[in-house]
């Protein structure tokens, strides 16, 4: 079945010559790059030197985060008092980056500090009161949730009934209810939108560690020679993990993130990494398809803990022992991955007609289907939810499409849950079998009242362009964005009336490779995955024009180096 769809192009509207000439003159750049950075931040100069510059020196004082000195400050009473302290983690990759940086920080303040990952398949996500049983039985006084919490209500009233204070850090959506802890660190709560609502889990850890360092150095209470930049490859790997915007705050600590990360003293990810066969120099892409999926791989399957040793250990022997077990855990997940996928693509084609598809099987692992899930919505083009067992529990994970808000769309029926979360994009829920249709049938009624364009397939085009433009230096200069990821991605170009030159070519069964003529010059494109749109046509002759939507690529095979075009969408010229 052919499930093609063109996507809606948002075409930016062109800033004035003159606007454009402000910025080439101000940053001395291409038209090309300024026609880019208009597209984002009109003709806004100091936004635009913000961007380009994005340094250390940008972040903004922790303090200003509600709740967070005051928990800084509940941490190390706890750290002088020989206080335990436990950071109660999550089993994903921004929670397991989290954990270890919070861990790591406090160790290194001399702290008697102990981590807790839940296990997936056993007690699921979030903070759960058996946990919290074994933690108080260990003489835990204090307890630093990362990366979750935040609708802990009753969990947190179990630990001040038995005299714990819980501080808790997270950057999910808030509840209507808040709950009573000692300090609630999300930034989601600030009256303000003060550049940091988007910060991931690690992210928020990050300026908690960062608060409480600036506190204990003012103090003068004991010295201490840590530098807490060489933790920021695990705020790098978490932030772009968890498909958090690319910007603000995320954008300074990736981008300082990754040359810590290229240098990395940390003896794990330095075999994560070999492992990896990372050659060249490392970028997000890296992290996103080769490094977190094999830590996540650990937590989908129930082997957390191992995952977070191996982004603490030092030891070789142990390094090298865990980063194998990684990739078996990778390879099973993939192998589980496939088969729940192919039955959820079958049982896809009887929801065609649904806004929100939303299936269950009793067999389905649910460390995995989150992954799968992702991957039918983008097929699709519809938010998918996928249910499936775990011993008595149903538990479920969701995947949006377009701007279509998950998270509220699941807050209009509560009452059917057991338990759920998450934000915009994407959500986890436990649920009793008998609620599953009525979620099916609420959430598409919900769905069937939203403005269709909620749904739609955007893609946004950073600029129209001519082909006297596409050069090697105008592209190097892109480089000057990284790094790119969700919220700022690779630009997008358009080029109307580029000329078939050639048949299109299929390449592995699905890619597609073409030739195109502009204005005397050629071009050698291609399109990954393709195959669909070239059988969307009736033919495809030379001598035809189109419309083409790409990000122009360097290849760096052949010397000289040649540019080509990486296809994202096509249209007959009109």
């Amino acid at each position: 079945m052919n499930t093609f769809k063109r996507k809606k192009w948002m075409i930016p509207d062109p800033i004035s010559e003159k606007e454009l000439e402000e910025i080439v003159e101000h940053i001395k750049c291409s038209s090309l790059f300024a026609k880019v950075l208009a597209s984002k931040f009109g003709k806004d100069l100091n936004r635009i030197d913000d961007f380009l510059s994005s340094d250390l020196s940008q972040l903004k004082d922790p303090f200003i985060i509600k709740d967070l000195e005051k928990g800084a400050m509940r941490v190390i009473s706890a750290i002088h008092s020989n206080e335990r302290i436990c950071v109660y983690g999550d089993f994903d990759m921004d929670g397991l980056t989290a954990t270890a940086l919070l861990y790591t920080v406090l160790q290194e303040l001399g702290a008697d500090v102990l981590s807790y990952i839940p296990d997936r398949i056993d007690e699921g996500y979030g903070i759960s009161q058996n946990a919290l049983q074994k933690l108080i039985e260990k003489g835990v006084s204090v307890v630093i949730s990362v990366d979750c919490g935040i609708k802990s209500n009753e969990e947190v009233s179990f630990l001040k009934k038995n005299k714990v204070d819980m501080i808790i850090t997270d950057h999910h959506e808030p509840g209507i209810k808040i709950p009573d802890a000692y300090a609630v660190i999300n930034t989601k709560l600030n009256s303000e939108d003060n550049g940091l609502r988007e910060l991931a889990g690690v992210g928020i850890a990050f300026k908690l560690a960062h608060g409480i360092l600036k506190i204990w150095k003012e103090s003068k209470k004991s010295e201490i020679d840590f530098d807490l930049r060489w933790l920021l490859d695990f705020v790098a790997i978490g932030t772009i993990a968890d498909v958090v915007p690319l910007t603000g705050e995320n954008r300074i600590l990736v981008k300082s993130g990754m040359k810590i990360l290229a240098q990395t003293r940390k003896t794990g990810l330095q075999y994560v990494m070999e492992r990896c066969n990372i050659k060249k120099s490392i970028n997000p892409y890296h992290v996103a398809f080769l490094i977190a999926p094999r830590f996540n791989a650990a937590g989908r399957l129930g082997k957390a803990e191992e995952a977070l040793e191996l982004l603490l250990t030092n030891e070789i022997l142990v390094a090298d022992k865990l980063s194998l077990k990684m990739e078996e855990y990778n390879e099973e997940r993939k192998n589980i991955e496939q088969l729940i996928m192919e039955e959820a693509d079958s049982m896809m084609k009887e929801s065609v007609n649904d806004f929100i598809a939303v299936l269950e099987k009793e067999s389905w692992h649910t460390g995995v289907i989150g992954i799968v899930a992702s991957k039918l919505s983008e097929k699709w083009k519809k938010p998918v939810i996928l249910i499936g067992s775990e011993k008595e529990n149903r538990r479920g994970s969701g995947r949006s499409f377009g701007d279509f808000n998950l998270i509220e769309a699941l807050d209009q029926m509560s009452e059917l849950f057991q338990s759920f979360g998450g934000h915009k994009a994407a959500a986890g829920l436990s649920i009793e079998e008998k609620n599953i249709s009525q979620l099916k049938s609420r959430l598409n009624d919900y769905a069937g009242k939203c403005s269709k364009d909620i749904f739609m397939d955007k893609l946004f085009v950073a600029s129209i362009c001519m082909a006297k433009d596409l050069n090697i230096d105008n592209i190097n200069e892109l480089s000057r964005m990284q790094p790119f990821g969700f919220g700022n991605p690779q630009p997008v170009f358009l080029i109307k009336n580029m000329q078939l030159i050639s048949t299109p070519k299929i390449l592995k069964q699905k890619h597609v490779s073409f030739r195109f003529k502009k204005d005397d010059m050629f071009f050698s494109a291609i399109w990954f995955s393709g195959k669909e749109y070239l059988e969307s046509q009736q033919e495809m002759i030379p001598d035809t024009f189109y419309d083409i939507a790409f990000q122009p690529d360097i290849n760096d095979y052949y010397s000289p180096p040649r540019l080509s075009l990486k296809i994202v969408d096509m249209a007959a010229s009109e």
